[in-house]
């Protein structure tokens, strides 16, 4: 180490640290760090810890870093570095636990072809063989791990053989991309978490907009990717997270989860707007989350909106089980699915599912093959469609149940054939109307509790409600809003952006009107408050696109109508993305940019991003070279404590 334990303003270190020490203010790591054996780093709230060079932490003692609501710590990278991470590889059980408390990881991960295996494990933290870690209060944001010719797990935090605590954190626009090479065809798991034989319960944990992706083979878990692990997910909201594939020939696995020989608990857990991209295929599964010889539980959960642009219709989740000789189950109550369920049982094993007060939109779908076992017992439910294809040993029981369209295949006893009157269907609001049958007509069942999906009372009326909403007189759905936005058509860059008006909802964009696709608006974007498009060089514009965005906001939907008029102007346009600030004096300098940009603004711990026009990030630091990118609008977004402070648009010459 090249400094004394009482830090300077700004101090630079490397090497191995062999005594305690205590950290402060600005530390500027040039090169690998270890912390030895027995020895203990204490990091001091406030404090910002940067990474050169792509630096790393190897972790071998103990790392206390307990920074306070007011005073975080940061770890991140200056300009274009990224920060190499942390690594818990070879600490010996003997040493105390590591703390990281109200701390911030950005800009971790590496870009390139690392030989080292562990730089494509992990782009904030590796944790291996050590369970002493506990993480509250903490952000990974903007983490990435790009890698030619390696498998990538985990965009923000690995773990391997470890039982870490983790609360109240957010992992938050995270990436783990995998590139094929000339000899190679990597895959992806994880796009802010890979977990492999692992105990943890997450707490309050948000993991929202994370990104896989692979250009060849498969990738796995859009934001988490769990195997051979006992997992519970408490309070937890896995939402808008990204899967993208571009040439694989199989169908992906899971654009929030991808579980696979574990038992995993949710409960009070939203999985909902995640999205799948499949530029060379259209496959219609797995959307929201993947299972394979797993075991699951749900309890107050929403399973709801989970999509992929080339279809309109739902999803699938499917749950295989082909291992020999085990017992799997899948039990629900209190929940709402609006997947297609797709249960496929296999070679030897016993399935059980329970199903208690749950809604299921769509197809309920199970299959056991020959010399598998099925048990289902089914209570105080609403579905829209049961199915099942039976081969061997099975035992279903359908009890005070609504199915919308019944087959002749079931029992015929046990469930009423009925609509069950949601208060709006269309909108995906599945909570009873006032003449829904299924008000006052369950059952009580002890096993059920207490609260329904949205934590209200199980009981409000005379009797418990059938599924997962007990209906609430009080409630009301919210009114559809229209919104007219013209957009002028830039004739340098002739991208269009579309903005939603809404604040603290994300969007889906749907085109309806044909008339559109005249000038190549998308017929189905993405997520976000946001969905551009080109139209065709030589287009005037005359014509009007009408669009629907279809916003989630706790389990209610709002449409908003989006009417657009594409105009030419001779200059460079204004859109639809207005600047944002929030009280932060940000100067861009040059505009327009010929060479490089450079941002000024007072707020030092700010971070400062540069993002095209297709929400990708083109750089990251105040000065930034945009030699090689294209002529166009550019926006300097600045995020301090995860949240976007000030969007200002700049013009690239």
């Amino acid at each position: 180490m090249t400094s004394s334990s009482i830090w300077a303003e700004v101090t630079e270190i490397s090497g191995t640290i062999s005594t305690a020490t205590t950290m402060s203010d600005t530390i500027m790591i040039t090169d690998d760090v270890t912390i030895a054996n027995g020895v203990t780093v204490h990091i001091q709230p406030g404090s910002y810890i940067i990474a050169a060079n792509t630096a790393r932490v190897f972790v071998e003692g103990t790392l206390s870093a307990i920074g306070t609501e007011t005073d975080s710590i940061k770890f991140t990278a200056e300009g274009m570095d990224l920060f190499g991470g942390i690594y818990f590889i070879e600490t010996n059980s003997t040493n105390d636990s590591s703390f990281f408390n109200y701390c911030k990881f950005s800009n971790s991960g590496y870009l390139g072809g690392y030989t080292d295996l562990i730089n494509v494990e992990g782009g904030a933290m590796h944790i291996d063989g050590f369970s002493k870690i506990a993480i509250t209060n903490s952000t990974f944001a903007n983490n990435n791990l790009t890698n030619s010719g390696r498998t990538i797990k985990g965009g923000a935090l690995f773990i391997h053989n470890a039982s870490p605590v983790i609360e109240n954190t957010l992992f938050y626009k995270n990436w783990a991309i995998a590139k094929n090479s000339s000899s190679s065809f990597p895959s992806s798991y994880g796009g802010a978490l890979y977990m492999v034989n692992c105990k943890t319960s997450f707490v309050s944990c948000v993991f929202q907009y994370n990104k896989i992706s692979s250009t060849y083979e498969g990738a796995y878990g859009g934001a988490i990717y769990c195997d051979s692990s006992a997992i519970n997910f408490s309070g937890c909201l896995i939402q808008g997270n990204r899967f993208d594939i571009k040439t694989y020939s199989d169908s992906p696995a899971g654009c929030g989860l991808a579980i696979v020989n574990s038992t995993v608990d949710f409960t009070d857990t939203k999985i909902i707007d995640n999205m799948l991209v499949a530029q060379s295929h259209n496959p219609s599964r797995d959307i929201a989350l993947s299972s394979a010889n797993s075991s699951l539980s749900f309890n107050r959960c929403h399973v709801t909106n989970n999509y992929q642009p080339q279809q309109l219709s739902s999803n699938t989740i499917t749950f295989n089980c082909t291992t020999t000789d085990k017992d799997f189950y899948f039990n629900a109550t209190n929940s709402v699915f609006d997947a297609d369920l797709k249960f496929n049982i296999r070679a030897n094993t016993t399935f059980k599912t329970t199903i208690k007060n749950s809604t299921f939109i769509n197809d309920f779908n199970i299959t056991n093959y020959e010399t598998s076992t099925l048990e289902v017992d089914a209570a105080n439910s609403i579905f829209e469609l049961f199915t099942y294809h039976l081969f061997d040993s099975n035992d279903i029981t359908v009890t005070n149940c609504i199915i919308e369209r019944p087959l002749d295949a079931l029992p015929q006893t046990g469930f009423t054939e009925a609509d069950p009157l949601y208060i709006n269907e269309e909108q995906l609001d599945y909570r009873l109307s006032a003449s829904s049958p299924a008000v006052d007509a369950g059952e009580t069942d002890p096993l059920v509790g207490s609260l329904d999906c949205v934590s209200n009372s199980r009981v409000l009326g005379t009797s418990v409600d059938i599924g997962a909403f007990e209906f609430d007189e009080s409630y009301s759905a919210p009114a559809k809003r229209n919104q007219k936005v013209t957009v002028t058509k830039n004739t340098r860059d002739n991208n269009i952006i579309l903005s939603a008006a809404t604040p603290n909802v994300t969007y889906r964009f749907i085109n309806y009107i044909s008339v559109a696709r005249d000038i190549n608006a998308p017929y189905y974007k993405h997520f976000g408050n946001e969905v551009s498009f080109t139209p065709p060089t030589d287009y005037v514009g005359t014509a009007t696109i009408i669009y629907n965005a279809l916003g989630y906001n706790g389990i209610l939907y709002e449409y908003d109508t989006l009417t657009i008029t594409v105009t030419e102007d001779e200059g460079v346009s204004s859109t639809s993305l207005d600047p944002v600030n929030s009280g932060v004096d940000v100067t861009v300098y040059p505009n327009p940019v010929v060479d490089y940009v450079t941002v000024f603004t007072e707020d030092e711990d700010a971070q400062v991003f540069i993002y095209n026009r297709k929400e990708k990030i083109v750089g990251v630091g105040r000065s930034v070279s945009m030699k090689s990118l294209p002529s166009g609008i550019y926006y300097v977004v600045i995020k301090s404590e995860g949240q976007i402070e000030s969007v200002t648009p700049f013009y690239k010459k």
